[in-house]
C-alpha cells in the first residue's frame, strides 16, 4: 500500500519471476528422469508446467479489481 492507502501491484517484477520460474522449470523437465519413453516424448513435445502465485487473489480482491475484468486476465499472462 502506498501513502495514500492505493494498493499498487509491479506487474514487471512478476513477469521477471514468472520468466525466471519457467527457465527453471523448463530445466526441470529437461534433466527429469523419465521412466518411460511415452512421458519423456511428451513432456518434450507440449512442455507442461504450472506457476501459481499464492496470495494473488487477495492482491487483486486489495485493488478491487474484478475476477472477470479482461485487462487483469491480459496482464497475468506472460
Amino acid at each position: 500500500m502506498g501513502d495514500d492507502n492505493e494498493v499498487k501491484f509491479d506487474y514487471a517484477k512478476l513477469n521477471e519471476v514468472v520468466q525466471s520460474v519457467t527457465i527453471n522449470m523448463n530445466k526441470v523437465t529437461d534433466n527429469h528422469l523419465y521412466i518411460l519413453e511415452q512421458a519423456r516424448a511428451s513432456d518434450m513435445k507440449n512442455r507442461p508446467i504450472g506457476i501459481g502465485v499464492q496470495g494473488l487473489s487477495e492482491v487483486f480482491a486489495m485493488m478491487k479489481v474484478s475476477f472477470d475484468n479482461w485487462q487483469l486476465k491480459k496482464s497475468t499472462m506472460v
